[in-house]
């Protein structure tokens, strides 16, 4: 019974160890802030195929990548403001991280894209003539 338990705790720490130095020594190299709406990319280490998730709070993504080439997001992909996790998972690797996605900073005249200049009411009335005046 001993032996069993030995042979099975063996095989375990066998499976388990290489994730956790995987994981450990960064096969996933995350940005800790990314701004919303803009394009990014997540370099990766290691060979051999994965998977990685991407969840927050309204949204999620997967993607299968292959080890060691950059995974790439278009602008618009991650469009949420908030906290994010980042699973990769694989034969060879099981590995976790977690970045912010920020508000995206826009000008101040495209914070209102309804806005428009307006003129005074004679001035659309009688384009060319001076206000009326009131007496």
């Amino acid at each position: 019974m001993k032996s069993r338990f030995t042979i099975w705790l063996l095989g375990f720490l066998l499976v388990t160890i290489p994730n956790l130095i995987a994981a450990e020594n960064g096969i996933l190299h995350l940005p800790k802030i990314v701004e919303a709406g803009s394009a990014f990319s997540i370099p990766t280490a290691g060979e051999g195929k994965a998977v990685l998730y991407i969840a927050g709070p309204t949204q999620v993504l997967r993607r299968n990548v292959q080890l060691g080439q950059p995974i790439h997001f278009a602008p618009g992909e991650l469009c949420n403001a908030g906290h994010y996790v980042a699973v990769l998972k694989g034969k060879s690797v099981n590995a976790q991280s977690e970045f912010d996605v920020v508000a995206a900073h826009q000008p101040a005249a495209a914070a209102r894209p309804g806005a428009r200049a307006r003129r005074p009411s004679a001035d659309r009335r009688n384009p060319g003539q001076p206000p009326r005046q009131r007496t």
